[in-house]
């Protein structure tokens, strides 16, 4: 009997696709393209086709180079640690933050405004920073950054980016949303 509990518990599926979440009234679930990441978002928001796991107001796209010209966007990075984390962040510091530091090369910009705060994400405690920024190519710009570790071997960062406050305040609520894969 225990032979063939262990045979079966040994043939369950791991979880493929990130959970799925009841989403506000008159919002859609997105996922990333490889399916380990899910959001509720208003309809309007599209997850841009270039990227994996970036969503943005209908008629935005993310430029060559992952230069971001646009009104609103969220997007979410989904690292194992400390593999993926030492390739893409080296340096950076944790938990992620608005502020520019060393590791800093041609995107430093100075964030003002910046308001430091916690949160919660699937019960899980999330670091988040926001602020506002103006630069040369998108003029003003409200910005946060979320960060959190579900686990001991992944960390999330999500970032969200517009030119309307209130368009912010809607990313943010979408962000509270993500479900992502262990």
């Amino acid at each position: 009997m225990v032979a063939a509990f262990a045979l079966l518990a040994s043939c369950t599926r791991l979880p493929s696709a990130a959970p799925q979440q009841a989403c506000p009234t008159d919002w859609v679930r997105s996922w990333s393209s490889d399916s380990l990441i899910s959001v509720c978002l208003p309809s309007g928001f599209p997850r841009d086709p270039e990227t994996s796991s970036a969503w943005m107001s209908s008629g935005d796209s993310l430029q060559p180079g992952g230069f971001v010209p646009v009104r609103t966007v969220l997007w979410v990075e989904r690292l194992v640690y400390p593999e993926e984390w030492e390739t893409y962040h080296s340096g950076d510091p944790w938990p992620a933050t608005l502020r520019s530091g060393p590791t800093c090369i041609s995107d430093c910009e100075d964030v003002d405004s910046l308001v430091v705060q916690q949160d919660t994400i699937a019960g899980v405690p999330v670091h988040v920073e926001e602020g506002s920024r103006s630069n040369r190519w998108s003029g003003r710009n409200h910005l946060f950054i979320m960060s959190w570790a579900p686990s001991a071997k992944l960390r999330i960062i999500a970032h969200g980016q517009s030119t309307r406050p209130l368009a912010l305040d809607t990313l943010r609520a979408a962000a509270l949303t993500l479900r992502i894969v262990p």
